[in-house]
This record gives C-alpha cells, sequence and structure tokens, in this order.
C-alpha cells in the first residue's frame, strides 16, 4: 500500500511539471493563432494549425487549449503573423514556425513549412521582430547593436532594401546603427531611431504620410519631430505615442479603425 501511494504521488508531481503556468508573463496573437508565454518561460499555443504555426507538430487544424511548445523554459517573446510565427529566446537566439512562404521564415532552407521552432541561423544579438499580423509576409528585426533587417516578401518595398526582391534570409538595411523600434503593418513599415525620429517604407496609401510616392523603397524620414516614443502598424493604419503621452494616427481609417471621426 505504502509503495503504491509513493508510485502515485511521483506520477502525480511528474503530471504537474507539465501543467500550465500560474501565471504568465505575455500572450499575443497572429491571424487566428494565439502564443503565450509563462513565467517560468515555457511556451504555449493554440487555436489554427493548418501550416504548423503552432509549433507543435503537424496533424491539428484547431488546438481549443494552451498546449506547450516543446519543453525550453528560456523563450522571451513572440511575434505571431499570417500563419506564422517567431519566438526570440533569453539568449538571443530567433525561431521560427508555420508557413514559409515568400521566405517569410527566414532560414533559408527552402521547406514549405516549419511545425516544430527552427532556428534563424546561428546569431545570438536579436533584440526585437516585428511582422504583418494578418496580412503579408514582411518580417523586420533589430539586433542588440542597433541595425536593421529584414527578409520575406519584399514585393511592396516592404522590407527596405531598395528592391522587389523577396528574401528568404535576414538581410541587413543600410548601415545604421541607431534604430529603436519597428513595426510592419500589410506592405509597409514604420520605425523609430533612437533620436525619437519616426521613419517608413513600404506601400503608401496615406500610412506613410508622403503625397508624391506610391512605393518608398528604403526607410524614408516622416515628418522633422524628435519627440516620437511607440509606435505601432496592422493592417492600412499606424499609430504612435509620443514622449508627452499624446496618442496619433494616420492611414486608412476602415471601420473607424483610427479612432478619428471623420463625419
Amino acid at each position: 500500500m505504502t509503495k503504491f501511494l509513493l508510485t502515485l504521488f511521483i506520477g502525480m508531481c511528474a503530471g504537474i511539471s507539465y501543467a500550465q503556468p500560474s501565471t504568465w508573463k505575455s500572450v499575443t496573437a497572429g491571424e487566428a493563432s494565439t502564443y503565450a508565454v509563462g513565467q517560468d518561460g515555457s511556451l504555449w499555443a493554440w487555436g489554427w494549425n493548418e501550416s504548423g504555426q503552432l509549433g507543435i507538430g503537424g496533424g491539428d487544424q484547431k488546438i481549443s487549449t494552451p498546449t506547450q511548445v516543446g519543453t525550453d523554459t528560456n523563450w522571451k517573446s513572440v511575434t505571431a503573423g499570417q500563419a506564422y510565427a517567431f519566438f526570440l529566446k533569453e539568449d538571443g537566439t530567433l525561431w521560427a514556425v508555420g508557413d514559409n512562404s515568400k521566405g517569410v521564415q527566414g532560414t533559408g532552407d527552402g521547406v514549405s513549412s516549419h511545425n516544430v521552432p527552427t532556428q534563424i541561423g546561428t546569431d545570438t544579438n536579436w533584440a526585437q521582430v516585428a511582422c504583418s499580423r494578418f496580412f503579408g509576409y514582411a518580417v523586420l528585426a533589430i539586433k542588440t547593436d542597433g541595425t536593421l533587417w529584414a527578409w520575406g516578401e519584399g514585393e511592396m518595398g516592404a522590407l527596405g532594401l531598395g528592391s522587389y526582391s523577396n528574401k528568404s534570409t535576414p538581410t541587413q538595411v543600410g548601415t545604421d546603427t541607431d534604430w529603436a523600434q519597428v513595426s510592419v503593418g500589410n506592405s509597409f513599415a514604420i520605425a523609430l531611431k533612437t533620436d525619437g525620429t519616426l521613419w517608413g517604407w513600404g506601400f503608401n496609401e496615406g500610412n506613410l504620410m508622403l503625397s508624391d510616392d506610391n512605393v518608398v523603397k528604403t526607410p524614408t524620414k516622416l515628418m522633422d519631430d524628435t519627440d516620437w516614443a511607440k509606435v505601432f502598424a496592422v493592417s492600412r493604419t499606424a499609430y504612435a505615442i509620443k514622449n508627452d503621452g499624446t496618442l496619433w494616427t494616420w492611414g486608412m481609417n476602415e471601420n473607424d479603425l483610427a479612432g478619428v471621426n471623420n463625419s
């Protein structure tokens, strides 16, 4: 009887190690998939998995409850897009999963999709990554040295590389080393530098505040203000917060997304 109870207790403890964290660090979502990082550094995913974007293997179209992605416990953050996602570890490595259309995974291996996290190169100094949340395959990322990198879909100039070519591995954007933040919409990107200036590039539908250009292929300064603190792009709309806490928006106002009453 004692042996039985001991065996049962050990089994229960082993089961607890695979239970969901009681506290969470962050949560984000792509087109139809959700990801969360626990305070213990574990990674969890649920939702659509048609391209393996949950990172838990293939075979299931939908996962209705949070499911752990592997067993590693050093995950830092997640960025999710259209049937693909990127995972950043505490050691500065960057990992990709899901659909690899137009080289969006950045792995350069030609695989159509990855259903478990796959490392992008061997660099250990990635700081942040941004991609289109609902439509498109452009990816921008910043390293700890302040350099800006791009890969994926370049057909609308959203990679900022001066061309319309797609890239299957990270490619440096210019030579500047003072990039602070970047965000990606459908086919455009906006970014901040450490001096508080605002920059943009890609397909211009008012979201770049440039009246003369339909497509901007390289990072271009937007206005002369130097007090921008945060930026966010989604669909065809852009948002920014200044150092004084004021909120600004520009671009398309479909379904009143911009929060500005134009009636």
